[in-house]
């Protein structure tokens, strides 16, 4: 198989950030009761919203908020659909601005 035409066989990546960021992370409480900004904006993801041609060697899907969040995080999906992560991996801040959620791609059959 090309190289160049692989990809995962997953959810296309568009779907997967909408479920990820519904609940991702929030601001600190006092943050939030100060905040005139509104709720938190994602500036970036990688790989980007709606790219469907992934390749199955990404090893990490990343957001990128417009300000420093709280540190908690929920990333969600649907079962099969879900991308595994690499064993003994989990989610977590790169700093206070980015979400990592480490995954495991395959290539389509």
């Amino acid at each position: 198989m090309n190289m160049n035409s692989k990809k995962a066989n997953h959810l296309p990546i568009a779907t997967l950030l909408l479920m990820a960021v519904g609940s991702i992370a929030r601001p600190p409480c006092s943050q939030a009761a100060d905040d005139t900004q509104g709720p938190p904006r994602i500036i970036r993801t990688s790989p980007d919203v709606g790219a469907t041609e992934v390749d199955p060697d990404v090893t990490e899907i990343t957001v990128t908020f417009d300000r420093d969040m709280g540190g908690g995080m929920s990333w969600t999906g649907r079962g099969s659909e879900f991308p595994k992560s690499a064993e003994g991996q989990q989610a977590h801040w790169r700093d206070k601005r980015t979400c990592v959620l480490p995954v495991k791609l395959y290539g389509s059959q």
